[in-house]
């Protein structure tokens, strides 16, 4: 439970003497996030601010503050490039804390989804991929994020080093640390549900103490959903959106995306496990699974070869054909954003089954190279074709005569 988030902050106003406000970002159920400028050094940063709910503080005896500000500590020394940098916290009064992080430019995961829809394969492999990077680090910290889901990934204007896409996981303000200390004891209660229902793990729904497969699961759902465009489980009522968390197994994926490829349906299928102990045991062997599967997102037995090769033989050259959906992987469709376009090409459409996504090593997406032209020989089996249908026409008229 948490109270509504704090009022709107208007321009100008100094929060713990240190960050003025400059604008709204935006804000969600616990807090409101902020572009600031620290006073002193005149850099813009990122603050969120947050409302935690006065009776649940109350009934703490001052816990929850304490428990918050020791947990940012502790966020606040992940040093990853995938994780956003944490480089401040505070409260403000007894009802709300604050943390700053790096102002980053980007779009969020979900405003990604919104706009494009359905992503292909070979770029949710790479995302998810640097997800789970991310997590790892935090893991191996004993931090558990609990709120991992499309709008806690931002997806960075800027490349990385090599080009490629580049995100980075936000929120650690409602992360979990992991150890045995009577401190953490102290000021962590059991009871608590922390999180976005539509994202989390069975476990976490019923209450009991989250572990870092909780964030896997979340990770599951987010692939799930970032592949099909709808995430497994959805409800208008909290209460039956948490049973379907702990009770329900998730749709198969092949129901929204036809001919996904059996090998990506046990993997997610595998994260999705309702048991914890079903799961991969950690980040790291999740992204090493992730990286293993095949590139291409169908069943090549999706597609029947046999009548393929007989359309390419018997027929003349087609006129480009219209794009496929992303998604299904059998059409050069537009790449996505930010990733550079092949040339168009004057050539005519390929066969179908030549349209799968390329192979990619360490699963970084590419767009497609254009097809090398075609040469004349196609043009030239006509030609043979036609003078032998001649010869034999002309041979069949003589007989007659």
């Amino acid at each position: 439970m948490s109270s509504p988030p704090p009022s709107f902050l208007a321009p100008g106003i100094v929060i713990d003497g240190r960050y003025a406000i400059v604008r709204e970002l935006g804000r969600g159920s616990m807090g409101a996030v902020y572009e600031a400028e620290q006073v002193t050094l005149h850099k813009r940063v990122a603050l969120k601010i947050m409302q935690l709910d006065p009776v649940l503080q109350a009934n703490s005896g001052g816990r929850m503050v304490k428990r918050f500000l020791r947990e940012a500590r502790v966020a606040s020394s992940l040093n990853h490039r995938n994780v956003v940098d944490i480089s401040d916290f505070g409260n403000v009064d007894e009802h709300t804390t604050y943390y700053v992080m790096e102002l980053l430019e980007g779009r969020d995961l979900a405003s990604v989804l919104r706009a494009e829809g359905p992503l292909p394969w070979p770029r949710v492999q790479q995302l998810i991929g640097q997800v789970l990077e991310a997590l790892d680090e935090a893991h191996g910290k004993g931090i558990v994020h609990r709120d991992i889901k499309p709008a806690n990934v931002m997806l960075l204007d800027q490349r990385d080093e090599d080009g490629h896409e580049w995100i980075k996981v936000l929120d650690f303000g409602i992360a979990k640390v992991q150890d045995a200390d009577q401190e953490s004891q102290a000021l962590t209660g059991t009871s608590e549900i922390l999180g976005t229902v539509k994202y989390m793990a069975p476990e976490l729904a019923q209450g009991h103490p989250p572990d870092p497969r909780v964030d896997l699961y979340a990770v599951g759902i987010v692939a799930y959903e970032l592949l099909t465009g709808a995430a497994p489980f959805d409800s208008p009522s909290t209460f039956q959106l948490l049973m379907q968390q702990i009770n329900d197994p998730p749709p198969p994926m092949a129901g929204r995306l036809p001919g996904v490829s059996p090998a990506i349906e046990a993997f997610i299928g595998r994260v999705l496990e309702k048991s914890p102990d079903a799961r991969y045991p950690s980040a790291a062997l999740m992204r090493e699974a992730l990286l293993a599967l095949p590139n291409a997102p169908i069943d090549p037995g999706a597609v029947d070869s046999t009548v393929v090769m007989a359309t390419e033989v018997m027929s003349p050259p087609a006129a480009p054909s219209a794009a496929v959906h992303p998604a299904s992987g059998l059409s050069p469709a537009a790449p996505p954003a930010g990733v550079v376009a092949p040339r168009a090409s004057a050539e005519p459409s390929r066969p179908v089954a030549s349209r799968v996504a390329p192979r990619v090593s360490g699963a970084q997406y590419q767009a497609p190279a254009p097809a090398p032209a075609r040469s004349g020989n196609s043009n030239m089996v006509w030609v043979v074709v036609i003078l032998v249908l001649a010869i034999a026409a002309g041979v069949a008229v003589g007989l007659q005569f």
